[in-house]
This record gives structure tokens, sequence and C-alpha cells, in this order.
């Protein structure tokens, strides 16, 4: 069982990490600089919902009972974070799975979906096991809730899950979740679209990206990476 996160410098898309040289550790969870979802000073036990069911992340890593998200059918997965300078303060929140090896790290997963409070939303997905993936967010006191609206495409075996949530100060708090998620049932067969910085291409968020044989128009999803 893997019940540690091993240190690492996060690149991509990711904002900076916690701590000195970007280290998963004490400094990155239990720092009253970084977003927590339960754990720290401020302690409650709901700080991850998938599909309504409430689970307990306030430690550095837990096991929870595996949840099997079915193909072809939208699941959502909310963080409830807590930051000390206020919830406005929260610029990102993400979601890290299909992690492989010996230690659970950022690095060791390349399917991540990524939540920007400015409206975007950023995926990897190079195996296509996301159909859809969508963000949002919403306030209620002290807290952030960060919604992740994900449409699996065909099966995933049991993966731990990391969480991760950056505030305005560049402060990013995590969370191991042991053996948390699967996709269950048949390949749904639909084109697949992955690694873009949004959900469609607009006029405010432009793409760059290939669309068949010319760059995406507004309205458009970029088409996956060969």
């Amino acid at each position: 069982m893997k019940t540690t996160i091993t240190a690492i410098a996060m690149v991509l898309l990711l904002a900076p990490l916690a701590g000195s040289g970007g280290l998963f550790g004490a400094e990155a969870f239990g720092s009253p600089y970084a977003p927590t979802f339960g754990g720290g000073s401020f302690h409650y036990a709901d700080g991850l919902v998938i599909n309504g069911k409430v689970f307990d992340i306030s430690g550095y890593s837990q096991q929870i009972t595996v949840q099997n998200l079915t193909v072809g059918q939208p699941a959502k997965i909310t963080l409830k974070i807590f930051d000390n300078a206020g919830s406005y303060t929260i610029k990102t929140a993400a979601i890290f799975l299909n992690i492989r090896g010996q230690d659970a790290s950022v690095a060791s997963s390349d399917t991540w979906v990524q939540y920007d409070v400015s409206g975007m939303t950023a995926i990897s997905d190079p195996h296509h096991y996301i159909e859809a993936a969508k963000g949002g967010v919403s306030y209620s006191g002290s807290f952030a809730y960060v919604t992740f609206t994900v449409t699996p495409a065909k099966p995933m075996s049991v993966s731990d899950m990391i969480v991760s949530s950056t505030d305005a100060r560049g402060a990013t708090g995590y969370s191991l979740v042991v053996n948390a998620l699967s996709f269950v049932g048949k390949a749904s067969g639909g084109t697949q679209s992955i690694s873009y910085s949004h959900e469609h291409c607009t006029v405010t968020y432009p793409c760059y990206e290939v669309c068949g044989d010319h760059i995406c128009k507004p309205g458009e999803k970029p088409k996956a990476t060969p």
C-alpha cells in the first residue's frame, strides 16, 4: 500500500508548490499558508465528496473504499477547501489519477484535471481515460467548493488520487487518497480530447491546437494529440 507522497518539482501547467524547492511534506500539508482539505488548524471531516459520498481527507494520506465511476456516466468530485486568507484566495484545484509506481506523487500521475477559478479547465489524458471533464467553483462562508464533473471514456484500474489546491500567495496544499477511484464498464468509443487548456475554444480563451486540418476556431474542441 502506498502511503507517502515523494518530494518532486512540479512542471506542466500547475502552480508552484508550497515550501522550499517545491517539496511535499509537512510544510506543504501543515503550513498555515497553504490551502487544506480539513487538516491543519481548522479541522473538518468532509473535504471530499464523490457522487454524494462524503470522505474525510484531513490527513496527509488516507485510504477510502474504492469508488467505481461508470464509463459514459458523468461523475462529480467535490473538494471542500479552506484557506486562512479567505476562500476567495483559492486560485486552482486539481485531481491527479492513474498514479503508478512504488510511491504516490504527482510525477507518477499522467492523468489529471485542473480547474482555475477564472473558468479554465486543463486536462492531461494521454491514455484517453476521460471522455469529458469540467470544473466549477462555489463559495460558502470560509470555504471554496471546487467540483469536477468527469465522464470516464474507458476502464481504468484502481488508482490512488492526489488532490491539490493553490492560493493567490502561491502556497499549495495536498492530500493523498489511497485506492480512491476506478473506471468500470465498456469503452464509450467516443472521440477523445486531451491536453488542452480549456473545455472549448472561445474568443476570450482562443485555441492554438489543431482541429483536423486547421487551427481551432471559437466553439471547437481541440482534437486529441496524436
